[in-house]
């Protein structure tokens, strides 16, 4: 929610006025101004009457974080924790949409605001036989970023070692068609010491911690 709550709490904005973003400085007004800027053909951002394209822009980000807000069900599933009694409390959270024996269903959402503007994605997670498994796909504004992806955190588990694989694909039209190919590894030597080892292989492109 930091679009929200910091427009609305810690600099609060006022979207009628065109000059709204050119007194307003932080983080969420830096990333949008600075996306604009290569995203908009307007000659200047800071012209001194403000514009209303990048105010338009702003509040498409602050609506678009309230959207991935609202359609996270783990959201509700935390509100719904403060009615439990704190003995209750100390159970974990049971995340699963559907579960049986065999297999368990669940999805969270995410927003991300970066280089291509803001990014919407809706995550997958499953449990078969004990397995964990996530796959997601993401939208992305207002440089258009489309992606896919799936990982298999434990692809191999012997007990000590274990071995991970990701793959994301993503159409960005400012870096064109790519992906990226991760592999983890661990290896526990014993209780809080353990060793870790990526290895990525990565085409140009925007993708969140690479």
């Amino acid at each position: 929610m930091i679009f929200p709550m910091y427009t609305n709490l810690i600099a609060p904005t006022d979207p009628t006025k065109a000059d709204t973003l050119d007194n307003t400085y932080g983080d969420p007004v830096d990333i949008v101004k600075q996306v604009f800027e290569h995203y908009s053909v307007s000659p200047s951002v800071n012209a001194g009457g403000g514009d209303p394209e990048l105010n338009e822009l702003y509040n498409e980000f602050y609506l678009a974080n309230i959207l991935s807000v609202l359609i996270d069900p783990l959201i509700y599933k935390m509100v719904r924790a403060f009615d439990e009694q704190m003995r209750q409390q100390l159970r974990l959270t049971n995340p699963w949409l559907y579960q049986s024996d065999v297999f368990a269903w669940a999805y969270t959402s995410h927003f991300n605001p970066g280089a291509l503007g803001y990014e919407i994605q809706l995550t997958q997670h499953f449990r078969i036989n004990k397995h964990y498994l996530r796959a997601y796909i993401k939208v992305g504004r207002p440089f258009t970023n489309l992606g896919v992806g799936i990982a298999n955190p434990k692809i191999l588990n012997s007990g000590k070692f274990t071995l991970g694989t990701e793959v994301d694909i993503w159409d960005q039209d400012v870096f064109g068609k790519g992906g990226i190919v991760t592999l983890s590894s661990h290896y526990r030597f014993s209780r809080g010491k353990e060793l870790t080892l990526d290895l990525h292989w990565k085409d140009e492109g925007y993708i969140v911690g690479h």
